[in-house]
C-alpha cells in the first residue's frame, strides 16, 4: 500500500510491515495467511489524514482535499480516495515598530495575519485610526475606506499557507496637536488604531508626546495719550505648540 506521503499509519495487523524508502516514500507491505478458493481475507488498518494542506482542493464532490492510497501486487491494483475537509483559520497582530512618538511623527506598524488552520487561504482587515492621525504610506493590497471623518483603510492578504503568516506594514502620522489631558503612562496622548476583519481584532497605541508653546505680544490700543488720560492694553497669549497650557 503506498499511502500518501503527508498521512501515517496509526495501526497495522501483524502480517504487515512498514516499508517506507529512505527518500520518504511512504508504504507498508502485508502479506495474507491461506485463503481457500471461493474464501476471502480482510486485513483492516487505522491511517491519520495530513493535518494540513497547500494548494487547491481538486476532485472531492464536498470540495476537499483527496488522500489516495494505492494498493499493488499479484493480486492486481486498486486505490481508495478519502475526501478530506480543511480550512484556513486566521489570526492577527498589530505591533507600532515604536510605542512613543512626537506630535507630527511617523510611525511604522506591522500588522502579521498568521494562518493556524489546516488549508490555505486569504484574508482580509480594516484598521480603524485616529481621524486626527494620516497615513503616510500604504501598500499596494491595501486601499482607503475612510466614511465621512471616520478614517480607515482596507488590507487584503495573498495566499497564506497553513502555519505560515504574512506581514502588511504601513506608516502613520501622528497628529500635530491634541486637546483634553494625557492619559498614557508615560505623560503622552495615546492614538490607537483598531484592525477589525475574519481574523479577528488587534489593537495598537502609540503614546506620543506633546506640550504647549507660548508666545506673548502686548498691544496699546492707542499709541498716544494725554497727561493723566487712561491706555487700554491688549496681551495676546497664545499657544503655539501641541498640547493644552496655562502660562
Amino acid at each position: 500500500d503506498n499511502y500518501d506521503d503527508s498521512a501515517s499509519t496509526v495501526t497495522l495487523p501483524s502480517n504487515c510491515t512498514d516499508t517506507t524508502t529512505s527518500a520518504g516514500d511512504k508504504k507498508f507491505t502485508c502479506t495474507t495467511g491461506t485463503i481457500d478458493p471461493g474464501h476471502s481475507q480482510t486485513i483492516t488498518y487505522t491511517m491519520r489524514m495530513p493535518a494540513s494542506f497547500t494548494g487547491s482542493p481538486s476532485g472531492c464532490d464536498n470540495g476537499g482535499y483527496p488522500v489516495i492510497n494505492h494498493v499493488t501486487g499479484a493480486a492486481g491494483t486498486s486505490d481508495a480516495t478519502v475526501c478530506v475537509t480543511a480550512s484556513p483559520s486566521f489570526s492577527v497582530t498589530k505591533t507600532p515598530r515604536s510605542t512613543t512618538a512626537n506630535a507630527g511623527g511617523q510611525v511604522i506598524y506591522d500588522v502579521v495575519v498568521t494562518n493556524g488552520g489546516t488549508a490555505p487561504g486569504s484574508t482580509s482587515f480594516t484598521d480603524n485610526y485616529d481621524d486626527a492621525a494620516s497615513t503616510y504610506s500604504l501598500p499596494s493590497n491595501c486601499h482607503d475606506a475612510t466614511v465621512g471623518t471616520d478614517k480607515k483603510f482596507t488590507c487584503t492578504t495573498g495566499t497564506i499557507d497553513p502555519g505560515h503568516t504574512q506581514t502588511i506594514t504601513y506608516t502613520m502620522t501622528m497628529p500635530a496637536s491634541f486637546t483634553g489631558s494625557p492619559s498614557c503612562g508615560t505623560g503622552g496622548y495615546p492614538v490607537v488604531n483598531h484592525v477589525t476583519g475574519a481574523a479577528g481584532t488587534a489593537d495598537a497605541t502609540v503614546c506620543v508626546n506633546a506640550s504647549p508653546s507660548f508666545t506673548v505680544t502686548k498691544t496699546p490700543r492707542s499709541s498716544t495719550a494725554v497727561a493723566g488720560g487712561t491706555v487700554i492694553y491688549d496681551v495676546v497669549v497664545t499657544n503655539g505648540g501641541s498640547a493644552p497650557g496655562s502660562t
